[in-house]
């Protein structure tokens, strides 16, 4: 290492930690230099040194904080698209399966009026503008063909994630949805019926 110092090069970027006398941690860069006497031959070396702990601490946060957020969207079941105000994905959780595109790698970078049914692009445009202007949660469902899986409903919820990108929690509602409409067909006949329709429980008594 001395070697080049020795040769007239500064020796720059050398990541160091030092541990205090109160046992915190700081981390440093060092570059160092020698120092020349008027023969020109090496008497000592300089060392200067930047205190980079902060930045080492908000950037271990950070990484720590994106685990935590990853391993949570992992068990979730919802999906998550991130849009800027051009309704282009900038970031995105959810398996090709899911998705309504799915002749295509990755939807980051892709415009959503280019990779979706012209109904749903300017719905879900009308929505980042609402949710831009008003900085308030969107909340709205919505219906797509998905291959291989026929129609699937979602709700989506709409937040301001920046000054001009939101991000959508999507939930598959599905099942909620096909539940209901089987009980408002049941409705509809039990209404209609000239029979009379007692609905009990598995007890037997009525509900």
């Amino acid at each position: 290492m001395l070697d080049k110092v020795n040769s007239g090069q500064s020796l720059s970027d050398i990541d160091m930690v030092y541990r205090t006398y109160d046992r915190k941690d700081r981390f440093m860069i060092s570059r160092i230099y020698s120092v020349r006497d008027e023969k020109d031959e090496i008497c000592g070396y300089v060392f200067a040194n930047t205190n980079i702990t902060e930045r080492v601490q908000a950037e271990t946060a950070l990484k720590e904080s994106e685990m935590r957020a990853k391993a949570l969207l992992e068990i979730l079941p919802d999906l998550m698209f991130r849009l800027n105000k051009q309704s282009v994905f900038l970031d995105y959780h959810a398996k090709k399966s899911d998705l309504y595109a799915q002749h295509i790698d990755t939807i980051i970078g892709e415009n959503i009026h280019d990779i979706t049914p012209p109904e749903f692009a300017a719905l879900v445009e009308t929505k980042i503008q609402h949710t831009l202007d008003s900085g308030e949660m969107q909340t709205f469902e919505y219906q797509l063909p998905i291959p291989g899986r026929g129609v699937i409903y979602y709700e989506a919820r709409m937040v301001k994630s920046g000054a001009d990108e939101v991000i959508a929690i999507v939930r598959d509602v599905t099942e909620r949805k096909q539940t209901e409409e089987q009980l408002q067909i049941l409705s509809v006949a039990t209404e209609q019926s000239p029979i009379s329709v007692v609905i009990t429980n598995i007890n037997g008594n009525i509900e």
